[in-house]
Parts: structure tokens; C-alpha cells; sequence
């Protein structure tokens, strides 16, 4: 048991509970706010390690809280039935590998001076286990061809890899793998996230000999550029495993391949549920077996026919400066204005007042005058009185007309009711 504020591991230094023998080897639990595990020496990788060899017992379980893990340049954090010395002749152990379970806040796995990937591995042999499972609140960020791997050496299955995350990134080749190169079925990935974020990265459960392991994300929103989500059989009869995506969004650019294929077995099915799904013209969705029946490729949306759709993205990002319309240039002296008690109200929401009156602001002193108003220079008149013709309409009148004030009125009375 290690509880400490910070844990830093470096040069080829390991922490290890193993066993070479009968016997089950330790369990490891360390509580640490930061953990940063660097490099490699002539002798194996820095670490954490778990290792069960040569004999029949089962191997430790690792266990890791802490805030931040880095693992850089060929570290690992190991749970194997193979030894993690370089070129060693250890025969691998006969008993069950450990589990590693990992709780952190950021996990983040790059590699740059080392030909060696840096990594979170577990490695079964003939007995199972070597399972893998991370509960991040935060980011896990997998780079330069960094990994988090289950696999299986020999007859047993290999271990499942789980993983809970706010963002998933894979970078530049960083992958989340599970694979199998005995006659062991490759184990089963579940990812849940708000976010994948795949540049040149990887999902993958592959199988040389026999079958595929499943792949299940469940995931709000899938970036996927020039990326790889698959399930496959490399060669024998096994069957490829099923993927299945339940996202919200999904947009796929730059080569894409979403494949669940086999040899000689039957290609497994892929099931898609999302929202919006987004596929670039090079892409590749597939479920097809080289010799067997082929697989279903499934794709469940609300609008299947408008949602989801085949688009070439564009390589370049438009600058949107450029769509929008000078309709007010400033030279043109073009202005809009409200000024005192105009017609207009102040917002779009305000009621129009009934004391509200227009103005007309505009100058007319260059406004040419009109010399004439008729052909004639008959004299204008200023309207005295107006008139109800016999049509029903009102007409202006240049003389007050001889009636007495009880006709006025009526016939004021009823121009106010017309």
C-alpha cells in the first residue's frame, strides 16, 4: 500500500507485486495526487507491475487513485502472465493475470523519445483474467502511438477494457485495443463518454485464430478523422465480434473505417443509433466475411433519409467574413434613426402608443419646387366646407353651402357613421 502526495517513477524503476511459483503473487493499492511514470532503462520499461511467471498462481490486482497519471516515453502500468524485462527468457506463468482498476480525475499517455509505446497493458496467457478499468472524470488523452491493451497469448480469452471518460482523445496513432494472437477469443471494449476525439487513432478488437471481441461506445458526440473503429478476424474460421454505437452525433472525415469483417467465419453485425451521422465520400462502414456470411450493417435515426447522408466535408474552414452583406456601406452616408415621439416603437416587443406621431426629418430645401400644378392658372382655393355627394363620398367644397344647423348636423352624423 502506497499513499503518498506525489509518486514518480523514472529510468527503468518499478513498483511490482509478482509471483514465480505456486503462490498468488500481492495486490497493490496506491493513493497518490500525482503520478507520473517516465522512460525506460536497458534492463525494461518504468512502472507499475502486476506479473504472474513461470508457475500456476494467479497474478495481483493493481489498483490506482489519484488525480493526474502521466505515462510517458515507454512506461507502462502492466498486469501480465509475461515478463516486462526486455529480452528476457522467463517462460510465461500458467495462472490467472490481474485486473488493474484506475480512478483519476486526467489520464494522459504520450511518447516521444521511445520506440516502445507507453502504455496501460494487461497480458493473459492461458487462464484469463487481465482485465482493465478506468473511471476518469476528466480527459484521458492517448498519443504517438501510446495504447491501453488486453490481450490473450494463448487458449484463454483475453481481458475486457471498460472505460468511463468525460473526453476520450486518440492522437497520432494512440489506440484503445484488444486483441488475441493464440486461439483465445480477443475480449470486449465498453466506452462511455460525452466526447471521442479520434486523429489517426484507433478501437480495435482483433483475432489472428479465432473470434473478435464486441465493441460497445456509448458516446454523445464521435470526431472521427482519418480514424479506425473495428472488429475483425485476421485469419481462421472465428467469426468478426459485433460493434455497436449508440451517439447522438457523428461526423467522419479523411478514410474512415468502421468495419466488423472476417475470414473464413461470418463477419459480425454493426449497429449504429445516432441523431446525425456525417460520412465522408472515402469513408467505410462494412460487415463482410472473406469466405462466411456476411454481416448487418444497421443504421437506426430518427429521419434516416434527411439526418443521415453522404457529404464530402471541406478541407478549409470558410471565412465567414466573407458572407456577409455590406448593405450599409459607410461611404454611401446610409442611416437608420429614431429620434423624439417617432411612429416607430423602441423595441420589437413594445405596444404603439396612440399619442405616437411621425416626423418627417428628410431636408427638401434642394427638393426642386413645381411650377405649375395644373394646365391652367386657375387661382388654388382653400378648401371652407365638405359635402356627401349622392355616391356616398365626401367632397371638398370652396363655399360654405346655405343649409340650416339641423341639416349640418345630420349630415355630419352621418359622414362619421360612413
Amino acid at each position: 500500500v502506497i499513499d503518498t502526495g506525489s509518486l514518480k517513477v523514472i529510468d527503468g524503476g518499478q513498483i511490482a507485486v509478482s509471483t514465480a511459483g505456486i503462490g498468488n503473487g500481492g495486490d497493490l493499492e496506491i493513493t497518490a495526487d500525482e503520478i507520473e511514470l517516465i522512460g525506460r532503462s536497458e534492463f525494461g520499461a518504468s512502472g507499475i507491475f502486476g506479473n504472474a511467471l513461470i508457475g500456476t498462481g494467479d497474478g495481483g490486482n493493481l489498483k490506482i487513485d489519484t488525480d493526474n497519471l502521466t505515462i510517458l516515453d515507454g512506461a507502462t502500468i502492466s498486469a501480465s502472465n509475461f515478463s516486462s524485462r526486455s529480452n528476457s527468457n522467463i517462460p510465461p506463468g500458467e495462472g490467472q493475470a490481474g485486473n488493474i482498476l484506475i480512478n483519476a480525475n486526467a489520464v494522459k499517455l504520450d511518447n516521444t523519445f521511445s520506440d516502445i509505446p507507453s502504455g496501460i497493458t494487461a497480458s493473459t496467457n492461458n487462464s484469463g483474467g487481465g482485465n482493465i478499468d478506468l473511471n476518469v472524470s476528466g480527459d484521458i488523452t492517448i498519443s504517438n502511438q501510446s495504447e491501453i491493451d488486453a490481450d490473450s497469448r494463448g487458449n484463454a480469452d483475453g481481458g475486457n477494457i471498460k472505460i468511463t471518460a468525460n473526453n476520450l482523445n486518440l492522437n497520432n496513432q494512440g489506440r484503445v485495443s484488444v486483441d488475441s494472437t493464440g486461439s483465445g477469443k480477443a475480449g470486449n471494449i465498453e466506452i462511455k463518454a460525452n466526447n471521442l476525439n479520434a486523429n489517426q487513432g484507433q478501437i480495435t478488437a482483433t483475432s489472428s485464430n479465432s473470434g473478435g471481441g464486441d465493441l460497445q461506445l456509448a458516446i454523445d458526440f464521435i470526431l472521427l478523422d482519418n480514424s479506425e473503429l473495428s472488429t475483425s478476424v485476421l485469419d481462421g474460421t472465428g467469426g468478426g465480434g459485433n460493434l455497436e454505437i449508440d451517439s447522438n452525433y457523428i461526423v467522419a472525415r479523411n478514410n474512415i473505417q468502421i468495419i466488423a469483417n472476417a475470414d473464413r467465419g461470418d463477419g459480425g453485425n454493426i449497429n449504429i443509433t445516432t441523431k446525425v451521422f456525417l460520412l465522408a465520400p472515402d469513408s467505410l462502414v462494412d460487415a463482410s466475411s472473406q469466405s462466411g456470411v456476411d454481416g448487418v450493417v444497421e443504421i437506426n435515426s430518427p429521419d434516416t433519409q434527411e439526418q443521415i447522408g453522404v457529404v464530402q466535408l471541406p478541407t478549409e474552414v470558410t471565412d465567414p467574413t466573407a458572407l456577409i452583406a455590406a448593405v450599409c456601406p459607410k461611404e454611401e452616408d446610409n442611416a437608420f434613426v429614431m429620434t423624439g415621439k417617432g411612429g416607430l416603437a423602441e423595441n420589437p416587443r413594445q405596444n404603439l402608443r396612440g399619442e405616437s406621431v411621425w416626423e418627417d426629418l428628410r431636408d427638401f430645401a434642394d427638393v426642386p419646387t413645381v411650377a405649375n400644378v395644373s394646365s391652367s392658372n386657375a387661382e388654388i382655393v382653400e378648401a371652407k366646407a365638405w359635402n356627401v355627394n349622392d355616391r356616398g363620398n365626401v367632397e371638398l367644397l370652396s363655399y360654405i353651402p346655405q343649409q340650416n344647423n339641423q341639416d349640418y348636423w345630420a349630415l355630419f352624423n352621418q359622414c362619421r357613421n360612413k
